[in-house]
Formats: structure tokens, sequence, C-alpha cells
């Protein structure tokens, strides 16, 4: 791979990536499931402890699970499969430009 070729893919990943870690960790998704998933894992935590803690925490940090998602956008990269990096960066561009402009409130007006 190129210099040109790495920097597209550190680009398009990094950005893939931002997204679905705010997807999963803030954003309620289609039909409220990530929303249900984490109050799932939330009840299932208090519940249970353990590992369902770790798994609800997991859920919740965009750090700590954006490290997984990294890794997977990076191997479909290498795998030549690049449909769901590709929307998941146009998603993460409209995030941050959403974000910097004031947010969905300041669409509202």
């Amino acid at each position: 791979m190129d210099d040109a070729g790495l920097l597209l893919m550190l680009l398009l990943v990094g950005l893939a990536t931002y997204r679905a870690s705010c997807l999963l960790s803030y954003d309620d998704g289609p039909w409220y499931i990530f929303r249900r998933l984490r109050a799932w894992a939330g009840k299932q935590a208090a519940r249970r402890g353990g590992e369902w803690a770790m798994f609800a925490e997991w859920l919740h940090c965009p750090y700590c699970n954006g490290i997984w998602f990294a890794g997977f956008f990076v191997i479909l990269w290498l795998l030549g499969e690049r449909l769901l990096i590709m929307l998941l960066a146009i998603a993460g561009v409209q995030s941050l430009l959403l974000d910097n402009l004031g947010g969905r409130d300041a669409l509202a007006k």
C-alpha cells in the first residue's frame, strides 16, 4: 500500500470507527436498538455483575469499543470489503459536522 492509500485508509477507518463507536455508545439507533441493548446490558450488570458489568461498561464507552471497531474495520479494509467502512465514514463526517455546528438543536431552529 502506498502512502496515499495508507492515508486514505486511516482517514476512512478513523471516521467509520468514530461513527460506529458513537452509534453504539450514545445514539438510540433504528427502532431504539442500541438504547435497548445498553438498557438490557445495564439490567444484566445490576443483577449479575462480573462480566456483565464489563460488557455494559464497554457498550457505554466509545473509547473502549472504538478499539475493537478500529481493528474490525482495518481487517475489512485489508480484505477489500469497503462498503460498510464508506457508509460509516460518510455518516461520521455528517456527525462531526452536526456536532461542530451546534448539534441537532441548531438544525431545529
